[in-house]
């Protein structure tokens, strides 16, 4: 009796073990699936760093096995930045027995770099040694970016503040984003008078591609940031290899090396276009929410920036013109008083007005009451007076109709200024070859009063495209 006794309590204690084992296998796998779904990269190492297990959320990002990540791997997977910083402050915890805490990048199974807040705590024995470390990696790169971009918008401020050169500003905001994204290209253009795509900064980029795309003329189907500016609206593009805005640029992209182009117009308070912001990969790819949102914080700095210097620009040309009025003035009244035949007098105020405005040259038309069309009177070119009279004038037919300089007359009988901006787009006409041959390209029209009747009209000459502020109409 007593040894079948023995028999049924071993077969017993023998079932009660195995039940225990299944229960604490059971544990064992319930804990892993735990630790697996939790939203962090969980590890075990060694007193000594060396690791012994990891999660697998920490496998799926570096692309590891429990047996390639295990021993010294991980600090393989630290950006070379970080590395040291790292390394010296584990040796410090490892002597210590202090809970560790750092920052750094880790890069994940497709070469990208993300920030990761690195916390683990230490495993003691009985006596009190440590024999194994427990941590947790958790994803901060959007928190480190948010940290980035409100340091530099910080920055940027106090640059627009401090009045700093716009190109300064238009750079530090380039580097801000480049930054941000290790493989991103930004770049901002500005928008001249004359609708032409202009360098504004674009650190990454080589400066032959700037060069060959500095005054580009926006348009619907130019690249990215071209069309971006002509449409007033944001242009996405994911792939440059096969998107027909790039159909008359793709060659000069494959030789750059960009493969994809998000460009944002950048527009001042009134819709007007200031510039454009684009970011280009060397790689296709669409942008995520978070590339949106900066996208926008970006363009919002640079029409500030832009704008403000802008509005500085106009004030001193504003001053500027204002001391000329007074000097146009007073050399006016001198010259009534000097000049004692009409010609010298109207010779002076030619000059006086080529002067201040910078022009090339101008001149002055009366209008035929019979005909309805405008006649050259006088004008001052290469320094000189010619008058209708002088051989080459009458040899350009100098009568208008009012149409070329007012295509609606009726602006001109209101007094209302009136800009050519490019003659060389008009049909071709001897009066226009006369023009074109001194190299003038843009006219300021202005009505021209004689006894508080609209009687003929001043033509102020410009041999570049130009744009004419409020003050000077």
């Amino acid at each position: 009796m007593g040894g079948s006794r023995n028999i049924i309590e071993q077969e017993q204690a023998s079932a009660d073990l195995e039940e225990a084992l299944k229960v604490i296998k059971q544990s064992e796998t319930e804990l892993r699936a735990i630790v697996d779904a939790l939203p962090a990269h969980a590890w075990c190492a060694r007193a000594d760093g060396y690791n012994v297990f990891c999660n697998q959320q920490w496998l799926d990002y570096g692309g590891f096995s429990q047996e390639t990540a295990r021993g010294w791997s991980w600090r393989d997977a630290i950006h070379p930045d970080d590395v040291g910083a790292f390394v010296t402050k584990w040796s410090e915890v490892s002597t210590t027995g202090a809970p560790f805490d750092a920052e750094a990048r880790f890069r994940r199974f497709d070469g990208e770099y993300r920030w990761f807040l690195v916390r683990a705590v230490p495993l003691r024995d009985e006596s009190g040694t440590i024999i194994k470390w427990f941590g947790t990696n958790t994803d901060i790169e959007e928190r480190k970016k948010a940290d980035a971009v409100l340091a530099g918008e910080n920055q940027i401020l106090e640059m627009v503040a401090a009045g700093k050169p716009l190109t300064a500003i238009l750079e530090e905001l380039c580097c801000l984003v480049d930054s941000i994204s290790a493989d991103s290209m930004a770049s901002v253009l500005l928008v001249d008078s004359a609708n032409c795509l202009r360098a504004g900064a674009a650190p990454r980029f080589p400066k032959e591609f700037i060069s060959l795309i500095d005054g580009i003329r926006i348009g619907p189907t130019v690249g990215s940031c071209g069309t971006a500016a002509y449409r007033k609206e944001q242009v996405i593009v994911t792939d440059i290899e096969t998107d027909p805005l790039w159909a008359d640029y793709r060659e000069l992209a494959r030789t750059y090396g960009l493969h994809a182009g998000w460009s944002t117009p950048i527009l001042s308070p009134d819709r007007s276009v200031l510039g454009v912001f684009g970011i280009y990969w060397n790689k296709a790819r669409s942008p995520s929410p978070v590339h949106f949102h900066l996208i926008d914080q970006i363009t919002h700095l640079a029409a500030i920036a832009i704008e403000r210097q802008r509005s500085q620009e106009a004030l001193r040309a504003s001053e500027r013109f204002a001391r000329g009025q007074v000097n146009a003035f007073t050399r006016t009244v001198e010259a009534l008083v000097m000049e004692s035949e009409t010609d010298g007098l109207v010779g002076h105020v030619l000059r006086t007005i080529t002067d201040e405005f910078n022009a090339h040259s101008s001149s002055v038309w009366r209008k035929d009451h019979v005909s309805g069309e405008v006649n050259f009177e006088v004008a001052l070119e290469g320094g000189k007076i010619v008058t209708k009279s002088d051989a080459s004038i009458v040899a350009a037919k100098p009568f208008l109709p009012i149409q070329y300089f007012w295509p609606l007359p009726e602006d001109f009988h209101t007094g209302k200024p009136a800009v050519l901006e490019d003659i060389r787009q008009f049909p071709a006409f001897p009066w226009g070859d006369h023009l074109l041959a001194q190299g003038i390209i843009t006219i300021f029209c202005v009505p021209m009063l004689i006894a508080g009747q609209l009687e003929g009209l001043t033509g102020i000459r410009f041999s570049h495209r130009r744009a004419f502020r409020p003050e000077e109409v």
